[in-house]
């Protein structure tokens, strides 16, 4: 049985789902984590590391110290963590790589 992905479920680069794993309404699947098979993401919770823990959505440090070690500014973006307190990327590169990666979907056309 394959795994199920209820709506609103942002599943981020590199998460792996295993087979008859459910990830419930607004569930978040981190960057480069794994959910082994028969796993359950409740609503809005986040799913984060590998293998995966399942963090409440109000445990925002938590969430951020195992995302710490995840390299996300380098995985999504191929940038560096800031190492200060807040931000952890240069919003300023990452606005301008973003823009110029939509730049070149300028002439796409509606199929």
């Amino acid at each position: 049985m394959p795994a199920r992905v209820d709506p609103g479920v942002n599943l981020f680069q590199g998460a792996r789902v295993g087979r008859r794993t459910e990830v419930r309404i607004d569930g978040i699947v981190h960057v480069g984590s794994v959910l082994p098979p028969s796993s359950l993401v409740p609503i809005k919770w986040i799913a984060v590391g590998d293998p995966a823990q399942l963090i409440s959505p109000d445990q925002h440090e938590e969430i951020d110290k195992v995302l710490g070690g995840m390299q996300f500014p380098r995985r999504v973006y191929g940038l560096e963590r800031q190492p200060s307190s807040g931000v952890d990327m240069d919003m300023k590169e990452v606005t301008e790589q973003e823009t110029s990666s939509l730049t070149e979907h300028r002439g796409d056309k509606m199929l």
